[in-house]
């Protein structure tokens, strides 16, 4: 644009300032930042009730999780303390068979819901990060410990043989022989040892079965290495490193198991055996409840993570995307 002659200079710089300033915005740019703003505003009001949700999520899973902890803490404590009597026969060593058996199944449930989380590890599709799935495996193997250490302190709590003579003298014949019977000590403990026998029979069969288990593993897992790329091979190197712990850790359990325990076991009557397995039936059904609440507190959760990824990816490019402040 070319100026007259008859405007004054200054006046022609102003007009020339006001029409081709590149620092001036375009005419539309107000309402399209306006509504980035407002989107921006959306996503930050969608993200924050989503970690609000996780925040209480994560709460009751902790809750839930340390009352479950306790309870089992508290009836192995107690089993391991007592056995059984004359009167009783082998009614509290049923009860521990049971107690182990409940142990043993929600190892298979968390062993199970590891294998799930490591699986989604190597998914192409995994939404999750890495290290919040690791992090959960973390607490799973530790949950696997703890009952696995539980049931063999129950387990070596059975009962142990004891010398007794297999008869007494219970006084004199008419003819001046002295008479017999056979001892009931002798007896309750013939019974009691045989029980134990077979229930440590037990838990040393799935000791080994699951050492041979965690050894082939390791045999597979070694031939797999060798065609993954850097980053499966070093989670397989993890996954042979956490196994080769668990199988020297069931080594050791077994040895444990076998030794002669020197702890002093009260022996119980019939009736307080009952009223023992009727409280711990009791306890076992809010076990299962809170097992269950657990899962599907934890599937939630998941989903919840998985809502949260997109909504904060979206906002963060959101933010990028609109104009800086000078």
């Amino acid at each position: 644009m070319k100026c007259r002659q008859t405007i004054p200079t200054f006046f022609c710089l102003i007009l020339f300032g006001l029409t081709w300033s590149p620092d001036a915005p375009a005419a539309n740019d107000k309402p399209a930042a306006d509504a980035t703003g407002q989107r921006v505003k959306a996503l930050e009001s969608q993200v924050a009730a989503s970690q609000g949700r996780i925040r209480k999520l994560e709460a009751t899973l902790k809750e839930v999780d340390a009352r479950i902890e306790k309870r089992v803490a508290k009836t192995v404590d107690s089993l391991g303390t007592v056995g059984d009597s004359k009167d009783s026969g082998t009614k509290v060593a049923q009860i521990k068979d049971d107690v182990i058996d409940f142990m043993r199944k929600q190892i298979s449930d968390y062993s199970r819901r590891r294998a799930q989380l490591r699986a989604a590890l190597d998914s192409p599709n995994r939404v999750i990060p890495v290290e919040t799935i690791q992090a959960d495996i973390g607490k799973i193997d530790s949950r696997i410990d703890q009952r696995i250490a539980q049931v063999i302190t129950l387990g070596g709590s059975f009962a142990s043989h004891q010398d007794y003579d297999k008869y007494t003298a219970t006084g004199s014949s008419w003819y001046g022989g002295t008479e017999y019977s056979r001892n009931p000590d002798y007896e309750q403990n013939r019974k009691a040892t045989r029980k134990a026998n077979q229930e440590k029979g037990k838990i040393t069969n799935a000791l080994d079965e699951n050492i041979k288990r965690l050894e082939f593993t390791n045999r597979t897992l070694l031939g797999r290495m060798k065609t993954q790329s850097a980053q499966s091979a070093e989670r397989l190197q993890a996954d042979i490193t956490r196994n080769e712990a668990l199988i020297e850790a069931l080594k050791g359990h077994r040895v444990a198991l076998l030794l002669p325990k020197g702890q002093t076991i009260r022996p119980l009557g019939d009736k307080e055996a009952q009223a023992i397995s009727n409280r711990l039936r009791e306890t076992g059904a809010e076990l299962r409840r809170d097992q269950n609440t657990l899962t599907g507190t934890y599937n939630d959760l998941n989903v919840e993570r998985a809502r949260l990824v997109p909504l904060a990816a979206g906002l963060d490019s959101l933010k990028k995307e609109m104009p800086q402040k000078q």
